[in-house]
């Protein structure tokens, strides 16, 4: 059996709210394709190197660009992020 899950709100406000941040924030699916941002050109692109990386792009869209991060995220870490080093926090939205 395969399960899905819709939202019935948009995310339209949040996504307003977020480009008020001067730092980025990125809302990933569980395989770490970005889905809102605050930055231009970053939805659908990897945020980390993904073993399937050819279904992923098939399946979203993922474009075949280089990732933001060198490895994946699994809960928090310090990382380079745009030449700078950075905390990086990965959480599930309840």
């Amino acid at each position: 059996m395969v399960w899905s899950a819709s939202l019935s709100k948009s995310f339209a406000k949040l996504s307003a709210s977020l480009q008020s941040f001067a730092r980025p924030f990125f809302f990933t699916d569980a395989h770490g394709i970005v889905m809102l941002s605050n930055r231009n050109g970053s939805l659908g692109q990897p945020l980390w190197p993904v073993a399937s990386h050819a279904t992923l792009a098939q399946q979203f869209g993922a474009p075949n660009a280089p990732t933001l991060l060198a490895r994946e995220i699994t809960d928090s870490a310090w990382t380079m992020f745009d030449g700078r080093r950075g905390y990086v926090l990965r959480a599930g939205v309840p």
